[in-house]
């Protein structure tokens, strides 16, 4: 879980990533595979916000901050041996052709 300040906002803080690779390591030490990382964001390091309604403020700033939460996220993939990372999070508004 990733956190942002208020509902429309993108500055995203990312959890220490010492806690993601933990959780991959005792995962991968009982013997299941991680295939995939979905970072999520919401309020309060919360699961309960609503991303398919957020709209950001400057959805400029949303894909610049996004994008480096996301490198951040593929180097644990990389350095962990995960295939896949997901590059949304139901956020529906933010992933429509406007924005390729």
């Amino acid at each position: 879980m990733n956190n942002i300040s208020g509902n429309t906002t993108s500055d995203f803080s990312m959890p220490d990533s010492s806690v993601i690779t933990y959780a991959i390591s005792r995962a991968q030490e009982n013997n299941h595979k991680v295939l995939m990382l979905k970072p999520h964001f919401g309020t309060n390091w919360s699961d309960g916000f609503q991303r398919y309604n957020y709209v950001p403020d400057s959805s400029d700033d949303f894909f610049t901050n996004w994008g480096a939460l996301l490198m951040s996220y593929a180097k644990i993939c990389d350095d962990n041996n995960i295939p896949i990372l997901c590059l949304s999070c139901e956020t529906v508004y933010l992933f429509d052709d406007k924005f390729i």
